[in-house]
Parts: C-alpha cells; sequence; structure tokens
C-alpha cells in the first residue's frame, strides 16, 4: 500500500503532471466487487481504505456483488 500513497496528501487542491484538480475536501471514493482480481479485490480495497484514513484522507467504500450491479 506504501507504493500507492508515496506522499502525504495535502488538505489543499494541488496540480497534479496530468494539470488536473485534486479536492481532498471530498472523499476519495473506492468501488470494488469482492469476486474480482481472484478475490483479492476486497482486502485490497480495504487495505487502500486504511492506508488513505492513516493519511488523514477520508473514504467512501462502495461494494457491489458483481459488475451488473455496477450500472
Amino acid at each position: 500500500m506504501k507504493a500507492l500513497i508515496r506522499r502525504r496528501a495535502s488538505r489543499r487542491a494541488e496540480g497534479t503532471a496530468a494539470g488536473t484538480r485534486v479536492d481532498l475536501s471530498r472523499p476519495v471514493q473506492i468501488v470494488v466487487t469482492p469476486g474480482s482480481g481472484n478475490g483479492s479485490a476486497m482486502s485490497t480495497a480495504l487495505e487502500l481504505r486504511d492506508a488513505l484514513g492513516a493519511r488523514d484522507v477520508r473514504t467512501s467504500l462502495d461494494v457491489f456483488s458483481d459488475l451488473d450491479r455496477l450500472s
């Protein structure tokens, strides 16, 4: 997870390499289907949520039982 989050997130909007803006006042939305990734998607999503939370980044975890429920 450390590779996914290399630096401390800022509370202010900041520019990125792509020229987009990041608004950290809104939660990062994590969407997962538990069966994806040979069953590892859920544990990866939980690790990501916890890693972001440790850096005071708010998250929202949405779990869908299958891909059809995403649309």
